[in-house]
């Protein structure tokens, strides 16, 4: 599926146009967006527990919101996000035909280790 997502943005961008995105490295799964957060405010309460194992970092939220008549609503979901090594990310890119510009390492989260790597890629 990442490769027919590639292959479909490189469709529908003009000549010279650039495909830009990022993607969290090993560190940002492992050491920062792993973990638990709650947030209780007085008519909302969110939790969201994510665990990175086998390369994906599964997210659960759960979503309390008070409704007009002092009950709550429950609302829950799971986001799946995949790892992907930068080499393996710029073969299939150069494959599908993107010259790979630059890939930028960013901190948005950490002074540590970069925590994202930004793609820009042109057609």
């Amino acid at each position: 599926d990442l490769k027919k997502f590639f292959i479909d943005a490189f469709k529908i961008l003009n000549k010279d146009g650039y495909f830009i995105f990022d993607i969290n490295t090993f560190f940002g799964f492992d050491e920062v967006a792993q973990g638990s957060l709650n947030i209780n405010l007085k008519d909302k309460f969110i939790a969201i527990d994510a665990f990175f194992e086998d390369k994906k970092l599964n997210t659960d939220i759960t979503f309390f919101s008070e409704t007009k008549n002092g009950l709550y609503n429950k609302e829950e979901g799971r986001v799946t996000q995949y790892y992907y090594e930068t080499i393996f990310l710029k073969t299939i890119l150069e494959e599908v035909g993107f010259v790979i510009e630059e890939v930028i390492n960013f901190n948005l989260h950490s002074t540590e280790e970069s925590d994202k790597h930004i793609f820009i890629c042109k057609k």
